[in-house]
């Protein structure tokens, strides 16, 4: 199987988790897109002393696919697109999509789920009103903690999820978080939110999958290559780019292609004003019902949220990855 790992950072190294990932985790290749700020002689230097590493710096990132480059905004995390693309078209059969704050623990990236069929249990909400599981929510109740990207309308609901057993394959594998979790910004201000899952978390119900929607992000998150050529994080969606192609991705399947399991990193966040988070986060607090109504009915009304250039590129960009399957 061959594996890769797929990271943008503007830090310097000692700031980040990567060394942990080459040193503990050599049968991965971690995959690295620097961006305006990040210092390419350093990650040049990393990638030339591992060989489990590859550096992509703007000038590679122009010349691989310049129409990717100009598609995406400099200094945001949606440069992490060239390291996905990159590991796709060498041929990657999983592709684990990191934070540079993600530190991860032994046991990260030993137990793939993805493509492979099996048993699990299935959380959903059976209301005609609310149709979005908060993966968070069922392996820690709290009235003041959910995940990024939630529906704030749907949190009165949340206590009203069933479950039953299903017989699937997923194509998503999210494992989840010690330290700082990636919940909402207004959970920030309501109470402490380190070290989240250190306490009162049920772990035994992982891993497990829902239905219909359910929030997925790009930290600590492995694709089956099945998946990979919708996978697209575009750069007019701010804060919510990795949320909205989650769900949009779900929209596409009629039974359940993610799975949830235990953390297997530990992220130590990087420094966040988080009233800035909020109002980056607006966009979702504002629309996210909205979306989710009208991609349930319709998967293409996703477009309607993104701008019309990204739109012509992703659909090329679609038809040219699917060729690459």
């Amino acid at each position: 199987m061959k594996k890769f790992i797929a990271t943008t950072t503007i830090n310097n190294l000692e700031k980040t988790s990567y060394t942990y990932f080459t040193k503990n985790h050599p049968d991965w290749t971690l995959v690295i897109s620097g961006d305006s700020k990040t210092d390419d002689s350093i990650y040049e230097k990393f990638a030339k002393d591992n060989k489990n590493v590859v550096y992509l710096s703007l000038d590679d990132q122009k010349k691989m696919y310049s129409d990717l480059h100009f598609i995406l905004k400099e200094n945001t995390d949606t440069r992490k697109m060239f390291s996905i693309y990159y590991a796709y078209t060498q041929g990657a059969d999983v592709i684990a999509l990191v934070d540079d704050d993600n530190y991860p623990i032994r046991a990260w990236g030993q137990n793939i789920l993805v493509g492979k069929q099996s048993r699990y249990t299935c959380y959903f909400l059976d209301r005609v009103n609310a149709q979005t599981v908060d993966p968070i929510f069922i392996v820690k109740q709290h009235p003041y903690v959910w995940h990024r990207g939630y529906p704030l309308k749907q949190l009165k609901f949340r206590k009203f999820v069933k479950k039953k057993q299903v017989k699937v394959t997923p194509y998503v594998q999210t494992n989840l978080w010690y330290g700082e979790p990636d919940v909402d910004g207004i959970c920030r201000l309501l109470k402490s939110t380190e070290d989240f899952f250190s306490t009162d978390s049920n772990m035994s119900v992982c891993p497990f999958v829902t239905l219909r929607f359910s929030p997925f992000n790009s930290q600590n998150t492995i694709l089956h290559r099945r998946i990979v050529p919708y996978y697209f994080l575009f750069s007019s969606l701010g804060r919510m780019s990795d949320i909205w192609i989650s769900y949009y991705i779900e929209s596409l399947f009629k039974d359940p292609i993610v799975v949830y399991d235990k953390p297997t990193v530990f992220q130590r966040r990087n420094p966040h004003d988080i009233i800035l988070d909020i109002v980056n986060e607006k966009n979702g607090y504002y629309n996210n019902e909205k979306l989710l109504s009208d991609i349930s009915k319709d998967s293409s009304l996703f477009f309607n949220y993104i701008t019309s250039d990204e739109k012509t590129f992703y659909l090329e960009y679609l038809d040219k990855m699917r060729k690459l399957l």
